[in-house]
């Protein structure tokens, strides 16, 4: 299987981290440690790549490495080891090209959606995911892997779980996936097991009590949907010879509006934490 994707390639360039669960060691039914760091592909800095106390679950086609914080491991180890002891790739294999598809090389337990999809399952450790375990956890609302992860988590009884580099603040990530990634997390703070979360993440947050901080919060939530509102879609061409319709107007203001008060060169994280003042 080609492996085009930068990511996916340094992956396979990394040493195997002497921190991960050997392959013999995971059964994929139950959980080899009891704390489980789900990692994203934003900043993961801070994850617990070198705690023998955690596992680490990665996903899709994202990097999973000491590289996201080589300064820090760079006098003991170096910043070329692959660290992930089980892997998540939930969508169909139709949809899953040679950039993003786990390889034969990728030394981790790998949940993939079906199997006998997977003709590569003979040379890597390959297991359909067991949907019924998660979907036992709770309603049935998962809009994204971390949502399938963390109720899967629950099944397995981690009583830890942390995420790293996972932000869901804008476009379908903000508007839909977030909402049943928090309800899963409520999930598993209601059955006592501890949820840890990187110091940038703005899940299970809010930026004022509502009612009992009335101003603030009306003022940030005013800030917050004016600035979500422009990115839950790309603002469509204007039709050749056609008046662009209103919605187009008022998007593209609000966009334009935006983009003037915001440094041009801030990564988009950073223009998120100015423009909601955070």
């Amino acid at each position: 299987m080609k492996t085009n994707s930068p990511s996916v390639t340094r992956n396979l360039a990394a040493a195997f981290s002497p921190f991960n669960l050997r392959p013999g060691e995971v059964d994929p039914l139950k959980r080899a440690r009891d704390k489980v760091a789900i990692l994203g592909t934003g900043n993961n800095r801070g994850a617990p790549w070198q705690d023998p106390e955690w596992e680490i679950w990665g996903l899709n086609n994202m990097r999973c490495g000491y590289a996201f914080a080589a300064e820090q491991y760079s006098s003991s180890m170096g910043a070329s080891y692959f660290r992930a002891d089980r892997w998540f790739e939930l969508h169909p294999r139709s949809v899953c090209d040679d950039d993003r598809a786990v390889t034969d090389q990728l030394q981790a337990m790998t949940y993939v959606v079906d199997e006998t999809e997977w003709p590569e399952r003979n040379l890597f450790t390959v297991y359909s995911f067991p949907r019924a375990m998660a979907l036992a956890q709770g309603r049935n609302y998962f809009a994204s892997t971390f949502s399938w992860q963390v109720a899967f988590a629950l099944a397995l009884g981690y009583q830890e779980i942390g995420l790293w580099g996972v932000q869901l603040w804008a476009g379908r990530e903000g508007v839909v996936e977030r909402a049943s990634l928090n309800y899963w997390l409520g999930v598993a703070e209601g059955r006592g097991v501890k949820v840890t979360l990187a110091p940038d993440c703005l899940l299970l947050w809010h930026p004022a009590e509502y009612g009992l901080d009335y101003w603030k919060e009306l003022e940030h939530v005013g800030r917050w949907v004016h600035w979500v509102k422009p990115t839950l879609r790309e603002v469509p061409e204007r039709p050749p010879g056609k008046r662009p319709p209103e919605s187009y107007r008022l998007e593209r203001a609000a966009r334009d509006e935006y983009d003037k008060a915001m440094a041009p060169k801030l990564t988009r994280w950073q223009q998120i934490l100015e423009y909601l003042s955070l």
